[in-house]
């Protein structure tokens, strides 16, 4: 738990950093010029592992839930018993359609395990 009751005001500093791992083909392709400039958040798959769902709301909102799947935390606990409620609840937070929860529990998924067609059947 995390302590909110009254307590001086403070001056804090967030600093956040990130390392990108590139592959030997695509660092090859940038070189080249032959990826296409544009949105990179456009070129990844998210999982639905914000365990806030305003946060999870924004982060489908912002990247479309095309590009969002269902996720897991296994082996570890996913401290939410209900996930596919998590995300209805987030969409709904969002403002998209119901059809967005299928993309996000279903299709998306299919997609990135190479199953795009199989997920477009069923």
């Amino acid at each position: 738990m995390v302590d909110v009751g009254a307590k001086a005001v403070t001056a804090r500093e967030a600093i956040a950093s990130a390392h990108i791992a590139v592959n030997a083909t695509a660092r090859r392709l940038v070189r080249q010029g032959a990826i296409k400039k544009g949105n990179p958040l456009e070129r990844y798959f998210y999982d639905t592992l914000l365990h806030d769902r305003a946060a999870l709301a924004y982060a489908i909102a912002r990247v479309g839930p095309e590009r969002v799947a269902l996720g897991t935390d296994v082996p570890f606990p996913m401290r939410t018993d209900e996930p596919a409620e998590h995300v209805r609840a987030a969409l709904a937070l969002a403002g998209l359609p119901e059809g967005a929860f299928d993309q996000v529990t279903k299709e998306t998924p299919m997609k990135v395990l190479g199953h795009a067609q199989t997920a477009a059947r069923a």
